[in-house]
């Protein structure tokens, strides 16, 4: 792998929303970032925080039973389902945009969001939420993740894109992309480490866009696991990651 890639390994995991208790958020840590960052989010409906070590017995065992279900799932289609399970491992190099998909593709889809004292509303169609995570290793083997909730919408466009080191022009094939950059939060963590998000217990806001499952007799929620499993940095021998100034212009849209 290149210096500056960064492997983390990523499970999305649906839950009944009754075991997202506060027996739950025990050892995790919510302090992680700033009080302001911290406001913002919850006030439209996210919460979050880091994991030492081990991931606690409800975690571990909601992603066993997770996997199980899945398996059995795709035999018997008429069984009911547990937990439910999607994994994947990503390999990052610094800056790089990588997506991190948080719901199915809607139809329609109302986003509400507080904005200068005041909840502002818009309409969507075909749309699906994700987090953008954007990696940037220290030489001390932390990481910096850079997280900003995105939503895609409408149908596939091409358009050019320009190319400032070269002065040439690519063609991008993709949806519209309603960015929340002020939402954006930067954790950093150390190999091992876990960085879990969803939504808040009152299901508000982009939150409950992004994470709650409310179709059906049981009520689920989604919560996305981030775990740092491995960077290459190394104050010595590697050399000094990208900065944001050294970027191709489109990776930082």
């Amino acid at each position: 792998m290149s210096p500056d890639t960064v492997v983390v390994e990523i499970a999305s995991l649906r839950v009944p929303y009754e075991q997202i208790d506060e027996q739950f958020w025990r050892g995790v840590d919510e302090q992680f970032l700033s009080l302001e960052i911290r406001q913002k989010l919850a006030g439209n409906g996210f919460r979050g925080g880091i994991l030492s070590g081990e991931l606690p017995a409800s975690l571990r065992d909601a992603l066993a039973e997770g996997q199980i279900s899945s398996r059995i799932g795709d035999q018997d289609p008429e069984r009911p389902r547990g937990p439910v399970v999607s994994q994947q491992r990503l390999q990052n190099r610094t800056g790089r945009r990588g997506k991190l998909i948080t719901s199915e593709i809607r139809d329609e889809l109302v986003t509400l969001m507080p904005e200068a004292g005041r909840v502002t509303g818009k309409t969507l169609s075909m749309a699906q939420c994700l987090l953008s995570l954007r990696s940037y290793p220290r030489g001390d083997g932390h990481v910096r993740l850079e997280l900003v909730p995105e939503i895609e919408h409408g149908e596939p466009r091409t358009r050019w894109l320009g190319q400032p080191a070269d002065g040439t022009f690519r063609i991008d094939t993709g949806r519209e992309r309603t960015i929340f950059n002020e939402l954006r939060f930067d954790p950093v963590l150390a190999p091992g480490e876990t960085l879990l998000v969803t939504c808040s217990a009152d299901w508000k806001g982009l939150g409950r866009s992004f994470f709650a499952d409310p179709a059906g007799e049981i009520r689920m929620q989604r919560v996305l696991l981030i775990r740092l499993a491995q960077t290459q940095a190394d104050d010595l021998f590697a050399p000094s990651p990208l900065t944001d100034e050294e970027l191709p212009e489109d990776e930082l849209r």
